[in-house]
């Protein structure tokens, strides 16, 4: 059975009002790619799509390249795919989790500027960042500013579940410090690391990193017509004109999407007195549809004439498996 964990929760954020759009999409630019393979790519892509006020709003905000998709496409055709795996994705973790995960591999510097974005600058109280998390390590900041008109100096409390501080913490904090060191973690176990400095507390939890795997599965779709062997048919009607079958499209199920370049059209029946100009054709394949034409071009009103024809087309699914 496959495991679900989740990383870090930010210390002390509150249950995140996804408002700040504009707090994501710096977070995205500043990772410079997504991919597909990485959960903390993916969990950005799932907290950025939850701040939108519309889902139409999602593709447009995707600017940086998509990595890791295991479909041969491009340009939308990747943001379609990114967005199945990250509705999937989604679907597993909470709001704030989903958070979590977006900053767990970020610097320093990074996770500040994205709470100074969500929940301002010039706070007072005790404040911890965890940041630069790998599978052993996390490196975890803790500081202290004082409430106006309060003590300047004040005894800390800081401890540690599931790992070790490689070096103590110092017992005293005056406002204005800050103190770094490096939690080593115990393997396959959460961290959470709680400071309580002059009656205030924050804390940090960092949950093991689950791993993601990506897989595809790739069918044959027909697109059936309504005659013998659910084929599309055309021909003479005793009437000498042309008859034509225009702007037929089908489209895959949610989550599939048609493989580029993959659209064809089986001509089984081609007889009779039809002229050469006489077709079926695939006229548009996209991620989103395949679209087919045909018409038939009698000699004559009474020289008969057929073309049957059967449309097919690859479609994949791109699933996203968390263990």
């Amino acid at each position: 059975m496959n495991k679900l964990i989740t990383l870090i929760v930010l210390l002390g954020l509150p249950s995140i009002s996804f408002a700040k759009t504009d707090c994501f999409e710096t977070l995205i630019q500043d990772v410079g790619a997504i991919n597909i393979n990485d959960a903390t790519h993916l969990a950005l892509a799932s907290a950025y799509s939850r701040s939108l006020d519309s889902s139409d709003k999602w593709a447009a905000g995707i600017t940086v390249p998509i990595k890791g998709v295991p479909v041969d496409l491009t340009g939308e055709g990747q943001k379609r795919v990114l967005e199945t795996v990250t509705s999937s994705f989604a679907a597993q973790f909470s709001s704030n989790r989903l958070v979590s995960m977006s900053t767990q591999k970020l610097s320093r510097n990074a996770v500040a500027a994205f709470d100074i974005c969500m929940r301002g600058a010039n706070r007072t109280g005790t404040v911890v960042y965890a940041f630069d998390a790998t599978h052993r390590e996390i490196t975890v900041e803790v500081s202290w500013n004082a409430s106006a008109g309060g003590p300047t100096e004040a005894p800390a409390d800081i401890q540690v579940v599931n790992g070790e501080f490689t070096s103590a913490l110092p017992d005293t904090f005056s406002t204005g410090t800050s103190y770094t060191t490096v939690v080593r973690r115990e393997p396959g176990e959460d961290v959470r690391v709680i400071a309580n400095i002059g009656g205030t507390s924050s804390n940090a939890v960092i949950y093991w990193v689950p791993t993601v795997k990506i897989e595809t599965t790739r069918v044959t779709a027909f697109i059936d017509g309504p005659h013998s062997g659910k084929r599309w048919r055309l021909a003479n009607m005793g009437d000498g004109r042309e008859h034509s079958i225009l702007g037929m499209c089908d489209y895959p199920p949610n989550g599939w999407s048609v493989v580029p370049g993959s659209a064809s059209i089986n001509i089984s029946t081609r007889v009779g007195a039809i002229d050469h100009r006489t077709y079926a054709r695939i006229t548009e394949q996209t991620p989103d549809k395949v679209c087919f034409d045909g018409r038939v071009y009698p000699l004559d009103r009474h020289g008969g004439g057929d073309i049957w024809w059967r449309p097919s087309y690859q479609m994949e699914k791109v699933d996203v498996i968390v263990e």
